[in-house]
């Protein structure tokens, strides 16, 4: 009899190397939502990617959880690869494992290596397949092969939206019997809160102010961002603009709004573990992403009724596009600015009733208190179930 049987636990294992920004909550739900009587919960993640995710480790292992860094990278690295999985067969190999959870494209490829010919029942969550990304034709393709690859060696595809599960089974090639969608959820009444506890310390404003969702990266387009505000602003020049100061192209963007004679018009924000202090500050969300999962931030900006501007992108489009003010193409930098001078004509009372419906839907679709029973439910069945795959 295994050990989970034996103490009456489900023992699970989270796999992460991508520890910022939607994973990282991602992440931290999962470990949150566990109780440490039911579940014994080991996350096996990298810290390479942001610094703070320190304060997520001590919180883990206040609720009872355990923790252990595991040096991955995030690029293809055959050495510190082959390291890497063979650091994870051998955790697998000396304790117990009901349920390996592997998150995004390089602990999914690790971990399911590693998993191979055991009896641990494994997850992947991809978290947007990596062959959505603007890079070059033979990585795309070499991505594209890896996850087909992979396909015999999960036991199920969690996808966190619907596209997620549609590519899964036309493009990858998974059994529709092996996917299943758990969409990402928020707790409505903790951001309710947060951005209530933040609003009273700023100075009452008559203009709009636009935030970015998403830290200054490739995949948020920052740039096309600014771009759009320079069109904004030459023609309401009242208009404000705030984003994270945060991301590897957080300099290049700095230079760029200087170069644009709009460093008055912007605010850089500190925000570490949250945006929270973004949204509170926010009239009008954007969401200005070349590819994406299902944002947090977006479905943050809907619950405290924010109208939200987002790329015309599957996700945003199949799962979300209904409450959106607009959508518009990717990297568009005038059709963004469009999208915002419109919603600068519309009445407070419009902006309201935008907002409004954003919230009903993360109230109806995104409940995070329905999420956590569903994943617990997940984590019972995969322990029941006897490993298909190999």
């Amino acid at each position: 009899m295994s050990q989970s049987h034996r103490d009456g636990r489900i023992h699970v294992i989270e796999l992460l190397e991508a520890t910022g920004s939607g994973t990282r909550k991602h992440l931290h739900n999962i470990m949150t939502t566990l109780p440490a009587e039911e579940f014994n919960v080991l996350a096996l993640c990298a810290v390479r990617r942001d610094p703070a995710f320190h304060e997520d480790i001590a919180q883990f292992r206040a609720l009872g959880h355990e923790f252990r860094e595991l040096d991955m990278v995030r690029s293809i690295s055959p050495w510190r690869d082959w390291r890497a999985g063979r650091a994870i067969r051998q955790l697998l190999e000396s304790r117990p494992c009901d349920v390996l959870h592997v998150h995004s494209s390089k602990a999914g490829w690790l971990g399911r290596w590693a998993a191979r010919s055991t009896n641990c029942r494994v997850i992947y969550t991809p978290h947007a397949f990596p062959f959505l990304q603007r890079i070059s034709k033979p990585w795309l393709l070499t991505y594209r092969l890896l996850e087909r690859w992979a396909v015999r060696h999960t036991d199920l595809l969690l996808a966190v939206e619907q596209e997620e599960a549609r590519l899964a089974v036309d493009v990858v090639g998974y059994p529709p019997n092996r996917v299943r969608v758990l969409a990402n959820a928020i707790d409505v009444d903790a951001i309710d809160a947060k951005v209530a506890a933040v609003r009273p310390q700023l100075s009452p404003k008559t203009t709009t102010t636009f935030g970015l969702l998403g830290e200054s990266r490739p995949q948020k387009d920052p740039l096309t961002f600014v771009r759009a505000a320079a069109v904004v602003h030459r023609l309401d020049p009242t208009t404000r603009f705030v984003l994270p100061e945060r991301g590897p192209l957080i300099d290049e963007v700095r230079r760029f709004i200087d170069a644009q004679g709009l460093s008055t018009a912007f605010e850089f924000l500190h925000c570490t573990k949250s945006l929270d202090a973004l949204l509170a500050r926010t009239d009008v969300a954007v969401l200005a992403s070349l590819w994406e999962g299902l944002s947090y931030a977006l479905l943050e900006a809907f619950a405290i009724g924010l109208p939200t501007i987002a790329t015309n992108i599957p996700s945003m489009r199949n799962e979300l596009g209904q409450c959106t003010f607009s959508l518009f193409e990717p990297g568009d930098a005038d059709a963004l600015a469009k999208r915002m001078l419109q919603i600068l004509q519309l009445t407070r009372s419009e902006r309201r009733c935008i907002g409004a419906r954003g919230r009903r839907h993360v109230l109806e679709h995104h409940r995070f208190d329905r999420w956590q029973g569903d994943l617990r439910s997940i984590y019972r069945d995969q322990r029941e179930s006897t490993r298909l795959v190999h």
